[in-house]
């Protein structure tokens, strides 16, 4: 009788791992694959006869992003959080659902206060339409647009200033541009308008890391008064694995006080906001960016000057 105990184990062993297979291949088969190509098409149309130029298109989840072959000249998002991008400067909001995610998508932008104009649902595909609240914003100046008339410098904690003036045509890997280097720590010690992995997807920001003491600074053009400076910006990917500190991003207009924004390990991109002080003329602004432990803190961003009017 003991004899047969290791042969029954084993015969079990065979029998689980045969049922678990057969379990494994029916979930492959079984899975729900999204919608068809033909109903992505269908979808695609409708929403190209409803879309206004400046409109925003959000793909929900994140990983479905088939839809992209047929409104990728529309530049949809694929974004886990589309309430963490710029909504404020569009005035309408697509959201193309699958997988069941258009409920959780509705239920959060009408908490965020936009307003639900229609839905239209497909087999496995679900377009909503929101109409977004609050006032509009016009751009009237964008720091990564501006990466040529921008003046650079380190700046050392008793007060020296080295500028950053050497401008290196070319990019570095995944950059669209060119950069202002300081004269030392060149590899990494630069503002220029790069690509980078944030959080959870690239964005196109400017890529200026924390010195190793004091600050770097970068001096824009004058902005207007009664504007509003609004961004984001955070480590990216790499960075909020690998750094020790955050990173402070200081915002000055003319010679007025300094305000800060902090970017904890977490933050890979992380929206902020101030309003520019009223004045009788146009200061310039300066942004400084610094950490009391720069190793390893990839820190990009990108910031801009907007006027908040009534939407028509």
């Amino acid at each position: 009788m003991p004899a047969e105990a290791p042969s029954k184990v084993a015969t079990l062993a065979v029998v689980v791992s045969v049922a678990m297979g057969f379990q494994g291949v029916g979930f492959w088969l079984l899975r729900d694959r999204g919608p068809e190509a033909a109903i992505l098409s269908e979808a695609a149309q409708r929403l190209r006869e409803r879309y206004r130029p400046g409109d925003a298109l959000f793909i929900l989840p994140a990983y479905a992003t088939q839809i992209r072959e047929e409104l990728g000249d529309l530049g949809p998002l694929a974004a886990r959080d589309p309430l963490l991008e710029d909504l404020e400067s569009w005035d309408r909001a697509w959201v193309i659902s699958s997988f069941g995610a258009e409920e959780r998508a509705r239920t959060r932008f009408e908490a965020a206060g936009h307003i639900h104009v229609e839905r239209v649902a497909f087999p496995g595909l679900v377009v909503d339409l929101f109409s977004i609240g609050g006032p509009r914003a016009d751009i009237e100046w964008q720091a990564a647009g501006a990466v040529r008339e921008l003046e650079v410098a380190h700046v050392y904690p008793d007060g020296r200033r080295i500028a950053c003036e050497r401008w290196v045509e070319g990019a570095k890997p995944g950059g669209p541009g060119g950069r202002w280097v300081c004269p030392h720590d060149s590899d990494w010690l630069y503002v220029g308008l790069e690509w980078h992995r944030m959080g959870e997807r690239p964005r196109r920001c400017l890529w200026a890391h924390p010195p190793r003491e004091g600050r770097l600074e970068l001096r824009f053009p004058e902005v207007p008064p009664g504007t509003v400076l609004a961004g984001a910006g955070g480590h990216t990917l790499n960075a909020s694995r690998r750094a020790q500190a955050p990173v402070f991003l200081d915002a000055r207009f003319g010679e007025q006080a300094t305000q800060r924004f902090v970017f904890e390990l977490e933050d890979t991109w992380r929206p902020f906001r101030m309003i520019v002080p009223t004045s009788t003329s146009p200061r310039a602004l300066v942004l400084s960016v610094s950490s009391p432990n720069n190793g390893a803190n990839h820190f990009c961003f990108d910031a801009t000057v907007r006027s908040p009017r009534p939407r028509t």
